[in-house]
């Protein structure tokens, strides 16, 4: 069985890295907070408190931030050693925390710049969520569900999806993923890399930006 997101909350400065990961990719591409923060249709102070670690994106605002810096939400992990280019061992797995969605991210497989899949291993805790509002997939992509139940909501229809379910999610369709029950649930996701100018979700749809409304 997947195991809660809490053993991991204690992670020293895990949403310090992840800031400090997005502000060197941000700079290193020239890109100014204010400029990001248009893209991702959020605050500029939003982006300041990510970058300080005084904020923790959900998962639907992390993709964002990852996309418009054109890299996949993986390459926002902290980067490690690389023991195959093939192969990921369990242990290997790059992981950050969302404190927000309730949620501990996986990278499964090690990303490199000319990959083209986004496969990441999602565990939602008991009230978790990918964000407030369904957001709009920017690819068809599918989601598999390796434990636990996980609620997936697309385009106002919701699907409970248990150990061994997977669903196709459509370019352009609006989806959620929710956690209501009383243990965490886990989902693997995969789809087009942002860095190729995709990724799992699209603009969001019209409504107050995270930080802002906290989604």
């Amino acid at each position: 069985m997947v195991s809660s997101i809490s053993k991991h909350k204690g992670e020293p400065g895990a949403q310090q890295l992840v800031g400090q990961r997005i502000r060197a990719i941000r700079l290193a591409k020239g890109i100014s907070g204010r400029s990001l923060a248009e893209r991702c249709g959020v605050s500029p102070s939003f982006i300041s408190q990510v970058e300080g670690g005084q904020a923790s994106p959900s998962i639907g605002s992390l993709e964002r931030l990852a996309r418009a810096l054109g890299v996949g939400i993986s390459d926002l992990f902290e980067p490690g050693p690389i023991v195959s280019p093939y192969v990921t061992r369990v242990g290997q797995r790059k992981r950050l925390a969302s404190t927000w969605s309730r949620a501990m991210i996986e990278a499964v497989v090690e990303p490199g710049e000319a990959t083209q899949l986004e496969c990441i291993l999602v565990t939602l805790s008991s009230g978790g969520m990918s964000a407030r509002t369904p957001q709009i997939a920017a690819a068809e992509h599918v989601v598999f569900a390796t434990d636990g139940v996980v609620e997936l909501d697309i385009d106002g229809d919701t699907y409970r999806l248990a150990a061994g379910d997977a669903a196709l999610v459509p370019q352009g369709a609006r989806f959620r993923l929710s956690n209501e029950g009383a243990g965490p649930g886990q989902v693997l996701l995969v789809a087009p890399r942002s860095g190729a100018g995709m990724g799992l979700f699209g603009a969001r749809d019209t409504h107050r930006a995270e930080g802002e409304s906290g989604a």
